[in-house]
């Protein structure tokens, strides 16, 4: 029975970029929509000498008191508001601007700077070749370090990919260690469709592009018959075409009426064995039983004895007086 399952056809590329430390310099929100909530260039006047009057402001028109924090870009930003002593021509003591403090660990920044939230895909790209294949680039939080990590993904809708690289759809390849079949099967994404030769099969042979089940016979070339043991074809079973005979004696006993007789009767029995293997193996006995018949013929002799007997007569002489 064929058993079918289905894999994704996408290869993953993990990249450290982001996760051991982040430029603070040219860091700025990979989202235009997240990294316009404020003014980094605006700066805000405070007139009194402590700056208790100071503010910071969003773009929405919202202040905020000194050493106030602002999280952006998806929780990956932290801004803070800031002072600095300015006496200035109409009259404040102080400017308030708003500072990047810290970039959370869990995010990524790329090469160009852009910070990126955790799980979020922030690019995609297609290229054209054999296979068709799209590029997802996407933040991803290591569960051990909680730090952010870019990891880049490629899938196909014609192709499937695999420790040996593409494969086209459609394509199918063999494996013996788990007696399955993989199939490359396109689609949005293209995914790999496994066919087991048996439930839980394990250990099968490869022969002429054929998965072979454990135990299954194979003819090789001149003759010779192998078993699929543990992966391996092994076991060789010699060359086919090969008899045995057995032979079995009876003693039939028969009685005459002078001198008994034990006549032996011998039975052989022919026993041929032919084997013919194919992928699967049938074997066929033909067993030929002879049986000899002995018919004994009893003669049976008469005697038949013969008794002459012989009667004596004596005459007498008388005389006359």
């Amino acid at each position: 029975a064929w058993q079918t399952l289905g894999l994704l056809a996408i290869l993953t590329i993990s990249c450290a970029i982001g996760q051991a430390s982040f430029n603070l310099t040219t860091a700025v929100c990979f989202d235009p929509k997240n990294a316009a909530q404020i003014n980094l260039f605006m700066e805000w006047s405070a007139f009194e000498e402590s700056g208790a009057d100071g503010f910071c402001l969003d773009n929405q028109g919202a202040g905020y008191a000194k050493d106030t924090t602002f999280i952006s870009c998806g929780g990956c930003l932290k801004y803070v508001c800031t002072s600095r002593p300015c006496e200035d021509r109409d009259g404040s003591k102080f400017k308030m601007f708003w500072v990047l403090k810290s970039v959370d660990r869990s995010c990524c920044q790329d090469c160009a700077g852009s910070i990126i939230p955790p799980n979020k895909v922030f690019s995609t790209s297609k290229m054209e070749n054999e296979c068709t294949i799209f590029k997802h680039s996407i933040c991803q939080t290591n569960t051990e370090t909680s730090s952010g990590v870019i990891e880049v993904s490629y899938e196909s809708t014609t192709c499937c990919s695999d420790t040996s690289g593409w494969i086209l759809g459609n394509s199918s390849i063999l494996e013996p260690s788990s007696c399955s079949l993989r199939i490359c099967k396109p689609g949005k994404p293209s995914q790999w469709d496994r066919k087991y030769v048996s439930k839980g099969g394990c250990g099968c042979c490869e022969y002429n592009n054929m998965l072979i089940k454990p135990g299954e016979l194979v003819q090789l070339p001149g003759g010779k018959v192998v078993k699929c043991c543990n992966g391996d074809l092994t076991e060789e079973l010699g060359i086919l075409d090969n008899s045995t005979t057995t032979t079995a004696t009876t003693r039939t006993p028969t009685t005459t009426t002078k001198n008994p007789t034990i006549t032996s009767t011998t039975t052989t029995t022919s026993t041929t064995t032919t084997i013919r293997t194919t992928t699967t193996t049938t074997t066929t006995t033909t067993t030929t039983t002879t049986t000899s018949t002995t018919t004994t013929t009893t003669t049976t002799t008469t005697t038949t004895t013969t008794t002459t007997t012989t009667t004596t007569t004596t005459a007498g002489t008388g005389s006359s007086g």
